[in-house]
Parts: structure tokens; sequence; C-alpha cells
């Protein structure tokens, strides 16, 4: 019912579409991410590899989730165990294309042109859907003035491909990811704290710290950008660098994956509730892990707010901003966003 109201928003203009700006890569490889847990449990191989490190372009974050998680899951139900399922990204002149291919038993020749018909069911599978995941897959694609394609072969895979402009329009958009690097002469003039992914000595004094606990770097980059204007911000690899990391600094928040080699996310916000020195710090966790049993163990272990991937970053900064302002009056000192 829901995917049908989008269905009907993108048709009739109802909601605008909430254009954004910013690197689709992390975009993509938190989307991955997500799926990534099912696809382990499926014994199904999954991958992404993008040609750039980075695309800056504007999209419609609700937009593309919806369309990758679709193709994606899709790939997934019709993919058996040992399977592979692989997306790829690259930019062609003024659009991205991402493709979407599987290793699955693939799609009847006749079935193809009506792959994308609102309600179309094959009858080569039983488990087919509702036959409005696709509906909607293109609907979207097409809001953004991008175009879907798709080729298959019966007994070997599929492979879905997409090709968006990068620039929608002329006006400037809200930023979904704040950009990566400032110029080199706008950092001197700028009183702003600075990344410090490899320059833990150029934190000052007075300035709030933030620990980003991450083992993707990728990721850890994007959260770090989304924070750097008001955090000098440290980085850790896993649950062990991070509790090293945290003994040194004491910071003002602290930001954490689950899934992490050597010590996980948990064991790591365990280990800092049990510890007279850090105890005080909150903890947020941003993970792919979406399942409610998942979830209640987080909270349980200690953490103040578990958010999943790929994460709102107005609704990460508005936690920030509420948890370190909440830890700094139980201090006895004020704190403002």
């Amino acid at each position: 019912m829901n995917q049908l109201l989008d269905i009907a928003k993108v048709r009739s203009a109802i909601g605008k579409a909430d254009w954004k700006t910013g690197n689709m890569v992390a975009f993509i490889q938190m989307v991955v991410e997500n799926v990534s847990l099912q696809a382990a449990r499926n014994r199904v191989e999954i991958g992404y590899r993008p040609e750039e490190k980075e695309v800056n372009m504007d999209f419609v974050p609700d937009f593309m989730y919806k369309i990758l998680t679709n193709l994606i899951y899709n790939a997934l139900k019709f993919t058996s165990q040992g399977g592979r399922i692989s997306i790829r990204s690259r930019v062609a002149g003024k659009s991205i294309r991402i493709s979407v291919e599987d290793t699955g038993c693939g799609i009847k020749p006749d079935d193809l042109p009506r792959i994308f018909e609102l309600f179309f069911q094959s009858d080569a599978h039983k488990d087919a859907g509702t036959g409005i995941g696709l509906a909607l897959t293109k609907q979207m694609t097409e809001a953004m003035g991008g175009r879907i394609e798709v080729s298959s072969r019966q007994g070997e895979g599929t492979l879905f491909s997409l090709s968006i402009p990068i620039r929608h329009g002329g006006d400037r958009l809200e930023k979904w990811v704040p950009e990566a690097k400032v110029a080199e002469h706008e950092v001197a003039d700028s009183e702003a704290p600075k990344e410090t992914v490899n320059q833990d000595d150029a934190i000052t004094k007075d300035a709030d710290i933030a620990l980003v606990v991450e083992d993707n770097e990728d990721i850890a980059r994007y959260i770090g950008n989304i924070i750097k204007d008001s955090f000098s911000v440290v980085y850790a690899r896993n649950g062990r660098e991070g509790l090293l990391k945290a003994k040194e600094y004491v910071p003002d928040i602290i930001i954490t994956d689950i899934m992490m080699p050597e010590c996980d996310g948990l064991e790591m916000t365990r280990a800092i509730r049990q510890s007279p020195l850090l105890n005080h710090i909150p903890v947020i966790i941003v993970t792919a892990k979406s399942d409610d049993t998942n979830k209640l163990e987080g909270l349980d272990c200690g953490a103040d707010a578990y958010l999943i991937k790929p994460f709102n970053p107005d609704e990460l900064k508005l936690r920030i901003c509420k948890l370190v302002a909440y830890a700094a009056c139980s201090e006895g000192s004020t704190a403002s966003c």
C-alpha cells in the first residue's frame, strides 16, 4: 500500500520531490551495507565497485533509496546460494550510470517488455511479488530525469542499468553530504574545527571532539563531513582502537558502527559504560542492522541512540546536538546548538 501511494505521489506530483546534492557513491555504499546482512544469511556474495570514489550530484534521497533497495532485494530474491550480486557505478558524460547485476535465474524473454508494468507478475516464479516494486522504480527514476533498462538470460542472470543526470536544473540545492574538501585559503581563514583522520594533534583544547568508530573509510569520512563544522573529528577503525582513542581524547560524543573487526561496537559501548573516565559520554550507534532485536541489544548495552544506514544526516546532527547539550547540562555547564 505504501508503494502504491508512492506511485500515486510521483504521478500526481503530490509531495514534492526533496532534491539534495551530495556524494552518490557514499549513498550507494550505505544501501549495499544495509542489504549485505540479508545477503550473508542467504549465502549470496554482494559487492559494490564504483569507478569514482566520489560523485557529487543532484538526486532525491528517498527515491534513490527505494530504487536501489528494490533492485538489490529483487536480485537477492532470485539468486541462489553461492550466487553473486554486483553493483557498479561510473560517470558517463553528464550522467551517472548505476548497474545491479546478479547470477540468478533470469527473466523469460516474453516477460522482459512488461517487467516495469504496474501489477505485472511473471508466471515463471511462484514468488514473483506484487508487480509494484519495479513499476515504482521506473516511475522514480524518470521523476529524476533518468531512465532504466533491463537485460536478462534465463538461467544466467539479470542486469538492471540506471542512467541519471548529475545535475538537476540551475538552482542551488541543500547538501545531502557536505563538501569533503575545503580550499586551503578557506581553511586558513576559518576558525571551524578540522578533520583529524591522521592529525589528532590538530585538536584544540576548547573544541568539542567527536569520535567516529567505523571500519569503512568512506562512510567514516561521510559522517565526519556532516559534523566537522561543529566538532574536531577523531577516527578509529574498530572498537579496540575506538576505546583507546576515547581514553586518549575523552570526546564529547561517540558515533560507532556495530560490525567491525577485532572488537565490535557493542563490546566497545559496554566497555565505555563500565569506565569511570568515559561512562558519561553519549554514544550513537549507526548501523545496517535494522531489526528490533539488534536495536534493543544496542540500547541495552548503553547506547543513547540507534540509527539505521542510510540515515538522515539532519537527524544525526540533531541527535548529536541534543545529547551533547544534555551531557553538558548534566555536568553543570551550558551548551547551545
